[in-house]
């Protein structure tokens, strides 16, 4: 019974994942909102949505262009970015060059900076950023980014409950859709999940998989059936995209949204190595991962090298790291378990 009232809420998130131009123009219309489409969340969604501005995330295969049903009023994107999305010519774009490399009070002046010159582009002109609007703002996304986050634990409990395919719909709707959408459908999913009854697994190996943008489920859930337990991920649009946290009652709430924001490790072509390794590398033995599987599809430049300089320190840290391609993944990764269980 429970798993039917999982089902259903997932096929009301698909059905929203498939009409998000439909949706996202009834919310301009409703609201008067400028939408802005990124490539990924490199900027805090919270600061620009209190500027009347929805960031919302292009889902793949959903590129804008002149019959589309609905374009983005500005497209924001790093210069450096390999997902730059294709575009109508018509649509204003904001290329950044570069973002802040520092992090925490190192990096406050740079991150403000760079978001008042965005914002000033966008509207025309300086924009005061109100408190108000911007602590009803971060409310909203900190009760999303608490509901996704109690469904990953959930998930990673039972993992039979939430296919990575369905995951997938849920990271996507989240965050290309304003929160108010759909809030009240993943508190009920992470209500069901709550009720779904724990089932013995076996001893699958807790894996984070570090690969390209989203598009990978079908990848992660054949990896689960070869004997790991993706419990983390580095993927663009995943996971790390709801890992923030912060004091939303601060009376120093933007300086606080961007502290906690600057600690964030993007992606390998925002940050370096180094950078990321710092970030999110060394701290996933406390997420108990025993092995990175890296998915090289040849997708971004970046992941190649980023693996040469993760590979030794993660073995150094105790942490398998995994090199598989996707034409030879789940051979590979029978023989990897295979190996390990001995």
């Amino acid at each position: 019974m429970e798993n039917d009232r999982i089902n259903s809420i997932i096929a009301s998130l698909r059905k929203d994942n498939d009409n998000i131009p439909t949706l996202l123009l009834n919310f301009k219309k409703a609201t008067g909102m400028i939408l802005a489409g990124m490539p990924c969340d490199f900027l805090p969604f919270e600061i620009l949505h209190a500027c009347g501005i929805y960031p919302f995330i292009i889902p793949p295969g959903l590129k804008p262009r002149a019959d589309f049903r609905i374009n983005p009023d500005i497209i924001i994107a790093p210069a450096r970015c390999c997902a730059l999305p294709d575009s109508n010519s018509a649509i204003q774009k904001i290329i950044v060059d570069d973002i802040p490399q520092k992090h925490g009070d190192n990096s406050l002046h740079a991150w403000k900076t760079l978001i008042d010159d965005i914002l000033a582009k966008i509207k025309g002109k300086a924009v005061a950023i109100s408190r108000d609007e911007l602590r009803a703002s971060s409310e909203k996304y900190a009760i999303l980014r608490r509901l996704i986050r109690g469904i990953v634990l959930m998930r990673r409990e039972k993992p039979d409950a939430l296919p990575h395919v369905n995951l997938e719909v849920i990271f996507s709707v989240s965050l290309a859709l304003p929160p108010e959408l759909i809030t009240e459908k993943l508190s009920s999913l992470l209500d069901a999940l709550n009720d779904y009854p724990s089932r013995a697994y076996g001893n699958p190996i807790p894996a984070l998989v570090y690969g390209r943008c989203r598009n990978q489920a079908m990848h992660f859930d054949d990896l689960e059936k070869a004997g790991f337990l993706i419990v983390e991920d580095d993927i663009c649009g995943g996971r790390r995209s709801f890992d923030l946290s912060y004091n939303t009652t601060s009376e120093h709430l933007l300086d606080e949204i961007i502290n906690a924001f600057s600690f964030r490790p993007f992606c390998p072509c925002l940050r370096s190595a180094a950078s990321r390794f710092e970030l999110l590398y060394m701290l996933i033995g406390s997420y108990g991962v025993e092995t990175v599987i890296f998915i090289d599809d040849g997708a971004c430049p970046a992941r190649a090298s980023h693996f040469a300089f993760m590979r030794p320190r993660l073995m150094r840290l105790g942490i398998d790291p995994l090199l598989l391609h996707p034409d030879s993944l789940i051979e590979d990764a029978q023989r990897y378990v295979e190996f390990a269980s001995r």
